[in-house]
């Protein structure tokens, strides 16, 4: 008898933790806008891509790119805007980078901006091609964004992948966090 009322009270214990588990993580799911494109949409030259994060009808923030030349060299910056009272996580007018996992928020020279951040720049000078800035552009990064709406902040972030040799920009997916001010990590969904 001491042994089935042993055993009932283990698997309550067990059953109830695995229920707050998985509470916990309905919870996280119920906190997080995931939105992971099927065909990532494209930008580049005179292609401009317009996120509307919280689907609302009124877009949030435009990847695009704009060229500017001087006497010898032509610059195409690939950008990322923040539309209406948005922001960009940023550095020192680039975009600032995070890896898979890494919190999305200001740390050190890394602070919200409403100002066009720069993503990527390709430079052709003297019929030489190269690319420079803070994205690696060998792979897919992350992009920290702010939502603001309604006097509140939302936290998110954007993952863009560059396509040099194509010379074109990629939005795969994104996430906010719904929740007023609350954390995010980069890739969190």
């Amino acid at each position: 008898m001491k042994l089935l009322l042993a055993t009932a009270l283990l698997l309550s214990i067990a059953w109830g933790s695995g229920e707050e588990k998985k509470k916990e993580i309905e919870k996280s799911r119920n906190v997080i806008a995931h939105v992971a494109y099927d065909t990532p949409a494209a930008f580049g030259f005179g292609n401009s891509f317009y996120l509307d994060a919280d689907k609302d009808g009124t877009n949030d923030f435009m990847f695009t790119t704009v060229m500017v030349s001087n006497e010898a060299d032509i610059h195409t910056k690939y950008l990322v805007n923040a539309l209406n009272k948005n922001e960009v996580l940023s550095v020192e007018g680039s975009a600032a980078i995070n890896e898979d996992g890494m919190p999305v928020a200001e740390l050190g020279n890394v602070a919200w901006s409403a100002s066009a951040s720069e993503i990527i720049e390709q430079v052709y000078s003297d019929s030489r091609e190269s690319w420079s800035g803070t994205w690696s552009g060998d792979r897919a990064q992350y992009i920290g964004i702010k939502l603001v709406k309604d006097g509140k902040s939302y936290n998110g972030w954007v993952k863009v992948s560059i396509d040099q040799e194509n010379e074109t920009a990629f939005v795969e997916g994104y996430a906010i966090n719904r929740a007023p001010n609350g954390n995010i990590a980069a890739g969190q969904i």
